[in-house]
């Protein structure tokens, strides 16, 4: 009875162990790596360029094989790259669509079979103050990090590209330095609830683009 019991919770772990293991993968499918080179204009010079700089973000895969980001991350952009976590499989991608006032724009592979598989994300429900969520981050090696975030509140704030004020989040969350993090997606319960689009790391706060936002951009 004793083996029995002992073969019976080794079977369950390893199916557990299992399941965790799907689940973490198909939530790191829905993310990918976005690099872009950025050649921004002279403003005193308009007729010429600055020298080019890159740039590294996390996008967001949604359904249809678009990849959302912000607006400021391809912004200028001389070149833009998706990669997939944890390979070297990388492809180029086109810009679809972009807002600059809702600092938010959609990227499309120029290889229709690049997200194949990629399981995508929803929509999630608007967050109020004292809500809680989580920052998504890849490390190098293609694992997630799913950092627990607060929504310290939500009203109208600045946004980087326009004088008017629009929905954003404050959020509170400690975020590891990592190379991909100048964009990361705001998630609750597996769905985006928001963008990140600032962060102070003595604070430990930032400003993320609510979910009523990108609703809009989408439609």
């Amino acid at each position: 009875m004793t083996r029995l019991f002992q073969l019976l919770l080794l079977v369950s772990l390893g199916v557990g162990l299992r399941a965790q293991a799907a689940t973490s993968n198909e939530l790191r499918c829905s993310l990918v790596r976005v690099r872009t080179s950025i050649q921004p204009f002279d403003q005193f010079r308009p007729w010429q360029k600055k020298s080019p700089f890159g740039l590294s973000g996390t996008g967001v895969v949604l359904s249809g094989g678009r990849v959302l980001v912000t607006a400021s991350l391809v912004a200028n952009r001389t070149e833009v790259g998706l990669e997939k976590p944890g390979s070297a499989e990388k492809c180029s991608a086109e810009l679809e669509a972009i807002d600059y006032e809702a600092n938010l724009a959609l990227l499309k592979p120029t290889d229709p079979e690049f997200l194949k598989g990629f399981a995508g994300v929803g929509l999630g429900p608007h967050l109020k103050a004292g809500d809680t969520a989580e920052v998504w981050q890849l490390e190098r090696n293609g694992e997630m990090l799913r950092n627990q975030a607060e929504i310290l509140s939500a009203g109208v704030g600045r946004y980087p590209s326009d004088e008017a004020g629009f929905l954003v989040y404050g959020v509170r969350v400690s975020l590891p330095k990592r190379d991909d993090s100048y964009t990361l997606p705001l998630m609750r319960n597996g769905m985006l609830s928001g963008m990140m689009m600032a962060y102070d790391r003595d604070s430990q706060e930032g400003t993320a683009i609510p979910v009523p936002m990108i609703e809009h951009f989408l439609k």
